[in-house]
């Protein structure tokens, strides 16, 4: 199927494209309506069916792939916080040196 193709829903709306992220059907493309509530039932797969060992598989590696994600979140936002520490750090060393330096000349 052509996903640049104006598929028209029953409302007449043009149909928008998502991501299953159920257990049966992790990550199979279907179209439904953009009304979703209060807009008609149209519902459409773009996917084939998922193998019975895509299906046992997947939904563990989504899982995986989340911690993961969940983990590079936390580094990133301790990364942000220990970048912060290190500009102090050296802003205060600064600080010192120049202390020093101006107390040798004295």
């Amino acid at each position: 199927m052509v996903e640049n193709a104006r598929v028209l829903c029953h409302c007449l709306n043009i149909v928008v494209f998502c991501t299953s992220c159920t257990e049966d059907n992790p990550g199979r493309r279907f179209q439904c309506c953009q009304n979703r509530e209060g807009g008609c039932s149209f519902f459409r797969w773009v996917d084939d069916p998922l193998c019975p060992r895509a299906r046992a598989i997947i939904p563990g590696l989504l899982r995986r792939l989340n911690v993961l994600e969940n983990e590079r979140d936390t580094f990133l936002r301790e990364n942000v916080k220990l970048e912060k520490r290190m500009k102090w750090l050296k802003a205060l060393l600064l600080g010192v040196l120049l202390g020093l330096s101006i107390w040798w000349l004295v």
